[in-house]
């Protein structure tokens, strides 16, 4: 997968339950093979987006913790 094609949504400053709606309403409007990096910094937000991405038809290529503390996680996704 070339990663560099892949749309970047940060998420780090955003309060969760309002980036969780954007993650769902990216989810519903990707097209078939397209991918998403997904960066968050909080914890709790990271484990609740794994959670609610299960809800959707995308797999997780990548759920890496970013090597600078303030960065916080990268996961990358890509509908089936």
């Amino acid at each position: 997968m070339d990663e560099s094609n892949a749309h970047l949504m940060d998420l780090r400053d955003a309060l969760e339950p309002i980036g969780l709606l954007k993650v769902s309403q990216i989810c519903r409007e990707m097209k078939p093979d397209e991918t998403q990096k997904i960066w968050v910094e909080d914890i709790d937000f990271h484990r609740n987006l794994l959670k609610l991405l299960t809800s959707f038809h995308v797999r997780v290529i990548a759920d890496e913790k970013c090597s600078d503390p303030n960065t916080g996680w990268q996961v990358i996704i890509q509908k089936k």
